[in-house]
Formats: C-alpha cells, structure tokens, sequence
C-alpha cells in the first residue's frame, strides 16, 4: 500500500529496495532504482551512516555491499510488509 497517493514509493520502500541490491556501484543503485545522482547519494550516505551499508573500494571501483545489519533489517521490513498485506495499491 502507497500511503503517499501519489504512486511515489515511501521511503521504507526505497530502502528494502536498495538493501535488496546487497552489492553496486552507485550508479548501478541509480539506473536501478531509478534515482538522480543526488537522490542515490543521499540514501547511501543515510544507509552508510546507519551501519546499513558499507563501502568497498577496488582501485577505482566503489561499490557498496549490504551488511549484516543491513540484512537484518531487510528481514523486519519484509515481515512488516508480509503483516499488512504487501506494497499492493490495491488495499
């Protein structure tokens, strides 16, 4: 369920969205969640500041994985989701 009315996905949304990704680079997060570049770098920065993420750093290569924390809480937003019947806009 959309809360927003607007078919906007809520911020718990984005972020199960982007703990589902475990692993990418910020532009794989941006084309994949449909994200600006400012829009990706403010998520990541939250989800980073939080111990949700962290960053890896392969030469020139930045990616950012999932933590174990971060699963953890994907775990308790899929269960949330489960208990009010899914993200469907139909309810």
């Amino acid at each position: 369920m959309n809360v927003n009315n607007n078919n906007r996905r809520s911020t718990i949304q984005i972020i199960g969205d982007m703990l589902r990704v475990e692993e990418a680079t910020k532009t794989e997060i941006m084309y994949g969640l449909g994200f600006n570049s400012g829009r990706a770098k403010k998520y990541i920065g939250y989800l980073l500041g939080l111990g949700f993420l962290e960053m890896a750093t392969n030469g020139r290569k930045t990616t950012y994985r999932v933590t174990s924390t971060g699963k953890e809480l994907l775990e308790k937003i899929d269960e949330l989701v489960e208990c009010l019947g899914g993200w469907d806009d139909n309810h």
